[in-house]
This record gives structure tokens, sequence and C-alpha cells, in this order.
């Protein structure tokens, strides 16, 4: 009897599920409701992690990855066009870079000499004594704003110029420059009071510190002030004539050689003032022709420019030399227009459409100069 009542019953249970619609049954059921009362949390906490990751063979797993093909798949080119290296580069701390690395070393190795360091201080000492004078001008005239320069581009192309508040002007104080001196990051010639001024060099951690950048760096492509003009003209001046005198002794010496007279030239006035005349002309007109500065521009770091900051022409080097004596003969009124004019402009500057700005390689000055902080400073 038992056996015969299991067997109806499991007659009867297929005959139901046979009549069930399971796909009725599904729809019926509300999914979302039942998931909203599945604890997922007490789920979680029931999985034991640790046992599967100690369940997970790694080494396995990176043996059927094809790095190769995954390597092949990346496109590197369009990696590195989304790169910004520009703000990479700006976030670099290229001072902090060179001193705790050997790349001091070896730029002050391979630039550093005595007659370099001597150059990168006379340079840094004149744009001081250059904002110097322009500072007491300034407060002086009264000048409220005033043109940082026209700027040189790296290629030598000429970068618009700016102006910024004078000394003594409320605008100076929290205003930003625009143009060139936002771009530089240049402080305004004259903005602060000669106690505020950074020094030029001082001595830190036993060394020699770099001069600041307002003073290096940041002052390239502006308008060179008068101490570095005038002491660039003196030594030219003393440049000139020590050559000439070189020259007139070898001609002399030459000429008694081949004839067996002397010849002295001084003996000769109007010869004499003809051949300095000439000199003078060919000393000056050929080399800021050819370089846009002199042998005593170059040590002082200063350059001829046209007004726009774009390189001298050979015409203009020639109209400067030909008027550079108007500006000596009235008793060198011509070269106060350095200190009263707003883009330090002498006379002759004025005549040949020119300019003078800074224009040395102040980056590796300061990069020799940061070298060699560490280092004890000579006697």
């Amino acid at each position: 009897m038992e056996q015969f009542a299991q067997a109806i019953a499991a007659r009867v249970v297929n005959l139901v599920l046979e009549a069930i619609d399971v796909n009725a049954l599904v729809a019926k059921i509300d999914v979302d409701a039942l998931i909203k009362r599945v604890d997922v949390d007490a789920i979680i906490e029931q999985v034991d992690v640790e046992r599967i990751v100690e369940q997970v063979d790694i080494d396995a797993i990176v043996k059927r990855v094809d790095v190769d093909a995954i390597v092949r798949q990346v496109d590197v080119d369009a990696i590195v066009k989304r790169v910004d290296v520009n703000a990479i580069v700006s976030d670099l701390d290229i001072d902090s870079l060179v001193e705790k690395t050997e790349l001091g070393a070896i730029i002050a190795r391979s630039t550093t000499g005595i007659f370099t360091e001597v150059l990168d201080v006379v340079r840094a000492q004149g744009v001081g004594l250059d904002d110097f004078c322009a500072r007491w001008t300034n407060r002086v005239l009264r000048r409220r704003d005033l043109p940082l320069g026209p700027g040189l581009g790296a290629d030598g192309t000429p970068v618009a110029a700016s102006s910024v508040p004078a000394p003594g002007d409320p605008a100076s104080t929290g205003a930003t420059p625009i143009g060139a001196a936002a771009s530089t990051g240049a402080t305004p010639i004259g903005a602060a009071s000669p106690a505020a001024a950074p020094p030029a060099h001082g001595f830190v951690e036993g060394g020699l510190a770099a001069p600041p950048p307002e003073l290096t760096v940041e002052r390239q492509g502006q308008y060179a002030g008068a101490v570095s003009r005038l002491a660039a003209f003196a030594a030219d001046v003393g440049a000139s004539w020590g050559i000439y005198v070189g020259i007139a002794a070898l001609i002399s010496f030459a000429v008694q050689l081949l004839t067996s007279h002397s010849y002295d030239l001084s003996k000769h006035p109007v010869a004499a003032a003809l051949a300095l005349g000439i000199w003078e002309f060919a000393y000056f007109a050929y080399q800021w022709a050819v370089a846009g500065r002199t042998i005593g521009m170059a040590v002082l770091g200063i350059r001829v420019v046209r007004a726009d900051g774009g390189p001298i022409s050979v015409r203009a080097a020639v109209i400067r030399t030909v008027t550079l004596p108007l500006s000596i003969i009235v008793f060198f009124i011509g070269f106060l227009g350095i200190l009263t004019n707003r883009e330090r402009r002498a006379w002759h500057d004025k005549f040949a459409g020119t300019a003078v700005v800074y224009a040395w390689d102040a980056r590796a000055a300061r990069l020799r100069w940061l070298a060699d902080r560490g280092t004890p400073a000579r006697t």
C-alpha cells in the first residue's frame, strides 16, 4: 500500500508540474522587490576574501597574459600628444634641481672660470645700479608708467612691449604688469625702494649665493640703464684707443722695417685725426652691424636692437655710428635721454631707430652661481 501511495503521489506531482506555466509564474514575480529584500552586506560579510585570494594562482594568470599583444595595442603617440609638457616643465624647480644634482657641477666645470664669474658679478651689479638711477630719476620726473622693453625671443624675434607703474604711483602696489611683464614674471623697474631691493649677491651656507632672477634672467630684453650703457661706452673708448695705438705702432714698425725710415703718425695731426675717425667709425659700425654689440657691450651684457626688438640692420648701424658724435659734442647732453627718455634712448638711438636692451646668457650664469653655492667663497 505504501508503494502504491508513493506512485500515486509521484504521478500527481508530475501532472501538476506539467500543468504549471513557468513563464507566467516568473512574470508575476517582482524581481526588484525580491532584490531589495536581499541583504547584500550580510552576504559579503560571509565571503572569505582572503581565502579566495590565497587560492588564486597569480603566476598562472600572468603567464597566460600576452604582454606583447597588449603593448602593440597601446597608441603611444596618442598618449604623448595628451601629455602637457609645458605644464610639467613649469612645475619643475630648476634651481632646486641644480642644487641637488650633479647637473650644476657639470655646468660649472664646463663654463665657469674666473673671468666668467667676474662678468656675472659685473652684469648683475650693473643692473642693480641701473635700477638705482632709474628709481631716483623716476621720482624726480614723477613718471607714472614705463615700458619694460621690446623684449627678445629665443630666435631673436621681437616681443610686444608693455608698461608698468612708476615708483610712487599707487597703482604700483598690488598691480600685475601685463604683456611681457606678466609672461616673464619680471619685477617693475624701480617698484621697490633701495632698502627693499634684494641684494645682488651674498653669502649662503658658506658659498656665494646666486643673484636674484630680478637682476638676471627676468631682465633679458628690457631696456638697459644708464650705468651699464655708459660703462660699456667707456670700455669701448678704451678698447678702440688701445687697438688704434697698437695698429699705429705696428704700421710704424713695418714702414721702418721696409724703408729704413722712421714714421710716427702722431707727428702728422691731420692724418692721425683722419685715421682715428675712420678707425672709430669702423670699430662701432662693424660690430653693431655684425653682432649688435661692441666689446664693451658684450662685457656688460647689453645689445643694440631695433626699436621693436628685432636685429639691427646695417643701415641703422651706420646711422647710429655717424650720429653718435652728436650726443658727445654738446657736452654729452645727448646721453641724458638714457635717464629722461621713457625708452632710455639717447639721441643717436632716436636717429637710428634703435634701442639698447639687456641680452646675455643670464640663465647659464644663474646656474653657475647655484652650482657654486656649496663651495667656500674665494678670498
